[in-house]
């Protein structure tokens, strides 16, 4: 572009906004790995790193600091944790390394010989895990119109089954392992 042509635009180049909404990162073999990740716009860049001893222990830190560590992994090859980053974010880490530990000698291309790790930020309405039910006493007013739902003491909020997409869908982060180079194209 010319330089003219920048100068009439009154402060440069627009550029759109933009953030990140998911990444997929690999390794191969035992051993330890490790990424950055920004998982709120605001928030600060944390260093990640996955750990996997053969069959026997895997852990999982964040920024220095051991989040979760899994023994016995032939009984605990899935779960889920939630970590609570950047002042308070909760954010949902899985495990799944079924297919690390008992796949591993299959050599068919149809099986998933991989440890897979996900992080998930929670959007905005799913931040928010119980609310109370506020007895206001408008007794007479309910009475007088029809009957509504079902509602106990407490009321689940976010992540329901009320179709559309959750509002203010978060970062993703996927992190595969797999035991030999064949797997990963």
């Amino acid at each position: 572009m010319s330089r003219g042509y920048v100068e009439r635009l009154h402060g440069g180049i627009p550029i759109a906004g933009s953030r990140m909404a998911r990444r997929r990162e690999r390794f191969v073999g035992c051993g330890c790995w490790s990424t950055r990740a920004r998982f709120l716009e605001s928030g600060a860049e944390h260093d990640i790193v996955v750990a996997l001893d053969g069959d026997a222990e895997a852990w999982v830190t964040v920024d220095g600091r051991k989040v979760v560590q899994l023994r016995r992994l032939r009984w605990n090859f899935r779960g889920s944790h939630t970590l609570f980053l950047d002042g308070g974010a909760p954010v949902d880490m899985t495990w799944d390394l079924h297919g690390w530990l008992f796949h591993a000698a299959d050599p068919s291309p149809a099986s998933s010989c991989a440890a897979v790790f996900t992080f998930q930020t929670r959007g905005a309405s799913e931040t928010k895990f119980w609310i109370e039910d506020d007895g206001d006493g408008d007794d007479d007013l309910e009475q007088s119109q029809p009957p509504a739902a079902p509602r106990g003491p407490k009321q689940k909020l976010g992540g329901g089954g009320g179709g559309g997409a959750p509002s203010g869908q978060g970062f993703c982060l996927l992190i595969q392992g797999f035991r030999g180079a064949s797997k990963i194209a």
